[in-house]
């Protein structure tokens, strides 16, 4: 009784093994292919596997080139925005410098010391002219337009327009300055001493 309990255990472990039973053909696994020589082997899918596919290297590297490209983009957006913005302000400090030498003069001088025509201003104390005017593409202070070479720039190639005209209680004064795309503008009122 032990044996009839034994064989047929041990065959179905030998069928299993891939081993033939004497009087059967072959038990194969679904993944072995026939040698021509009569001998079966089996594929790489029975054994472990042993690196990655090229599929896989593929979408790896895929994915790879994915993630490379999104942090290039994010990148070069960033440092194109940082370099506007530096830009920006300093086109806003060539404002700012423009209104804070104009105010000053404006702020000193009575109405008639004034001349505020279409891209300057004048101001004339104690014999003395003073002027901000745009040459080309530049703001330009001028202390004193007797004297040659005392020049100063307050705006550099950024000056689009500056308009300015007298009013009774001041000057109006309106410059646009451009750097490439980059635009800024300062429309201001000065109000006279008097």
């Amino acid at each position: 009784m032990i044996t009839n309990k034994i064989i047929p255990t041990l065959m179905a472990r030998l069928a299993i093994a891939g081993t033939p039973i004497s009087g059967s053909a072959p038990i194969r696994s679904e993944h072995e292919s026939p040698c021509p020589f009569g001998r079966y082997f089996t594929s790489s899918y029975d054994n472990a596997k042993s690196g990655i596919s090229i599929i896989e290297m593929l979408m790896a590297m895929l994915s790879s080139a994915i993630l490379a490209l999104t942090v290039g983009i994010m990148l070069v957006t960033s440092y194109k925005a940082w370099r506007d913005n530096n830009r920006y302000i300093a086109l806003q400090e060539e404002a700012s410098l423009a209104a804070t030498v104009a105010e000053k003069w404006v702020h000193d001088a009575a109405y008639w010391q004034v001349n505020a025509s279409n891209n300057m201003i004048a101001i004339t104390i104690s014999n003395v002219t003073k002027r901000i005017y745009r040459n080309a593409n530049n703001l330009i202070y001028d202390p004193n337009i007797s004297t040659s070479g005392n020049e100063l720039l307050i705006a550099t190639n950024h000056v689009s327009s500056f308009l300015t005209r007298q009013a009774s209680a001041g000057v109006y004064m309106d410059l646009w300055l451009k750097d490439g795309a980059i635009n800024s503008e300062l429309h201001t009122f000065i109000n006279f001493r008097n």
